[in-house]
């Protein structure tokens, strides 16, 4: 039988309830009960403009599309209201959740349980199991950090009711977006990051290219209000706006073939800290670019060749070539082809150059299928189909 024992966790710690407005008649009841339960909560009411209310929920709750909107039924676009609660005893227990089985404050767990028979609809009432939650959820709606605000409540007297008029967190430098990768992720800025400042510009890399824990990234891309460049499932390329700036990312995870799994994970557990963000360290550094510039890409351009010439003393492609391959069967790390096809693999440098040989990923054939299924279905159809016959078609789909 597997072990359910209790964790207790010797920290006070806060969480969040949320009633959103159509709670209505029920809103009283819950906030006597919060009361009665905690030693000291907080009650604020709160606004979101509506034409943001989707988006808003879509970055709270790390769901997007049909979800959502089933939600916001329920919901509805009004005022709410926010309560810290401050749980001086937190127990964590296994339980199962709609998401899956996790460790959870059953205190907050327990209670969820209880409104949810009260108000008959588990989409009324919004709360916190966890503290990686409660800490997204904060900042989201408070802008500021987990601790700041647990250190001002404890001072803090159960108050009246407040109305405040936000929307969720949006970033306005460079030094707040590594402040909330530094806290909320584990990751490394890959390369190319000698040009950050406050007004990023980079004319010859114009993306950011990080390696991030995938369990991170979902709340990494709502505090972020990252938005997906591409309309394909392979693709990881986002973009966000800090002053007025649009501002674009390549994200790669442990898994996804960029780089050999182990050679990922290393180059995460030995990052160090440069400035105010986290990159790979020296070896690992130079090794990844290497291996970017040779593998990567169709063409050995210039400004790699020169980057390299720097670290390595060579740039000739052979030499360096042979470096990988020495760093490689050093650590045994393989050449593997990554998942995402808009990602060039250079399986002709590496037959010619290369001793290791590479793995093959199902999931980029499958990616290159369905990428290309549209393009040949057209190809055939053209083929089978005379083009004066498709064009009457378009015609009457058009005007008819």
């Amino acid at each position: 039988m597997k072990n359910n024992s209790l964790i207790n966790i010797y920290r006070w710690e806060l969480h969040i309830f949320i009633l959103w407005h159509n709670v209505k008649n029920k809103r009283d009841i819950i906030l006597k009960e919060l009361n009665n339960t905690f030693n000291k909560n907080i009650i604020l009411k709160w606004h979101w403009d509506s034409t943001l209310y989707i988006s808003n929920l879509e970055r709270f709750y790390l769901l997007e599309g049909n979800i959502i909107k089933s939600k916001l039924k329920h919901i509805w676009k009004w005022d709410f209201d926010i309560i810290i609660v401050y749980d001086k005893t937190p127990i964590y227990r296994e339980k199962n959740t709609s998401s899956w089985l996790k460790f959870v404050n059953t205190n907050i767990f327990n209670l969820k349980q209880k409104y949810r028979k009260i108000t008959g609809w588990w989409h009324l009432i919004h709360w916190t199991d966890s503290i990686i939650e409660t800490k997204y959820q904060l900042f989201l709606l408070f802008w500021k950090q987990y601790n700041e605000i647990l250190e001002n409540i404890k001072n803090w007297n159960k108050i009246e009711p407040i109305v405040n008029t936000y929307n969720l967190f949006e970033i306005n430098s460079f030094k707040t977006l590594f402040s909330i990768l530094n806290n909320f992720s584990n990751y490394v800025i890959l390369r190319n990051y000698n040009s950050f400042w406050d007004n990023y510009i980079n004319y010859e890399h114009n993306d950011i290219d990080i390696l991030i824990i995938k369990e991170d990234f979902k709340i990494i891309k709502s505090l972020l209000n990252l938005k997906k460049v591409y309309n394909k499932s392979y693709r990881v390329h986002y973009k966000t706006q800090i002053n007025n700036q649009i501002i674009y990312f390549d994200f790669r995870f442990i898994w996804d073939n960029y780089y050999d799994i182990n050679w990922e994970k290393d180059i995460l557990k030995n990052r160090v800290k440069y400035n105010n963000f986290y990159i790979p360290d020296k070896e690992n550094y130079n090794f990844s670019l290497l291996y970017h510039s040779l593998i990567h890409k169709k063409i050995f351009w210039n400004d790699y060749k020169n980057k390299l010439k720097e670290i390595f003393n060579y740039n000739n492609k052979s030499v360096l070539f042979s470096k990988l391959n020495q760093f490689l069967l050093k650590n045994n790390y393989k050449i593997t082809e990554p998942n995402d096809i808009s990602v060039y693999f250079n399986s002709k440098y590496i037959k010619k150059y290369l001793w290791i040989k590479f793995n093959i990923s199902f999931i980029r054939r499958i990616n290159l299928i369905k990428s290309n299924i549209k393009k040949y279905l057209i190809l055939f159809i053209k083929k089978i189909i005379p083009y004066k016959y498709i064009r009457y078609i378009l015609i009457k789909f058009n005007y008819d």
